[in-house]
């Protein structure tokens, strides 16, 4: 069962909220379109929140849409509409910024799923990539920027603070198409790398005991809801 919400700041996007997610009202979700007018006004998002997914006051979700439309064309213009999904039990605290960067990928008619399951946004923290897989953990004030061919898969812990840029690292040699099952931190003003053992299962059971707290905090806290689903 869904709630379907229009939102009222964009008519090109609208929001599937499933039962048992909460979106907070000042929280934003916002799609970043081609500067070309003619093309805001063709393209069209159609998103998915998923069950147990939360986004806390003044967090950021930003979806910047590809520019490669060849698809689009061949089908006429006016039936483009990207849809994209939110997985499951996500966690967007307070100040974080995802910007999901598909300028790499192609229109298609297929879902794509943007985010899986399991990720934690923590408070503060920026973060700039194509895709997210599952449990993955962006620590407070990380500010993680892979590149618009590389994606974050599973299992990825990125340490409070730490600052990582693909694009200009050292590591870069190391991360060809995905990260997968690392750790992320500085040690002595340097930014090190390192295997993250079962970190998909680490970071899940992490969320399993806070998602619950914080659903009852934004439930209890006075908060004006998009999506008050409780399960």
């Amino acid at each position: 069962m869904t709630t379907t919400t229009e939102t009222a700041k964009n008519n090109n996007l609208q929001i599937s909220i499933d039962k048992g997610a909460i979106i907070v009202s000042t929280s934003s979700i916002t799609v970043q379109q081609s500067s070309s007018q003619q093309q805001q006004q063709q393209h069209r998002v159609h998103l998915t929140v998923q069950t147990g997914t939360l986004f806390h006051p003044d967090s950021h979700l930003t979806i910047i849409l590809s520019d490669n439309n060849d698809n689009g064309q061949q089908k006429g213009e006016e039936n483009v509409c990207w849809k994209l999904v939110v997985g499951t039990h996500n966690l967007f605290e307070e100040r974080c910024h995802v910007k999901i960067d598909l300028r790499g990928m192609e229109y298609n008619d297929d879902a794509i799923q943007i985010i899986g399951d399991y990720n934690l946004f923590a408070c503060m923290s920026n973060l700039e990539t194509p895709v997210i897989g599952n449990g993955n953990a962006f620590e407070s004030k990380s500010s993680v920027h892979t590149t618009t061919t590389t994606t974050i898969g599973d299992g990825c812990a990125f340490a409070p603070a730490v600052s990582f840029e693909l694009q200009s690292s050292p590591l870069q040699d190391r991360v060809v198409r995905k990260m997968e099952n690392v750790c992320v931190f500085t040690l002595d003003g340097n930014t090190l790398i390192r295997e993250h053992g079962n970190g998909l299962h680490r970071n899940r059971m992490e969320l399993e005991r806070v998602l619950p707290i914080s659903a009852k905090a934004l439930r209890g806290g006075g908060h004006s809801l998009l999506a008050d689903t409780v399960l």
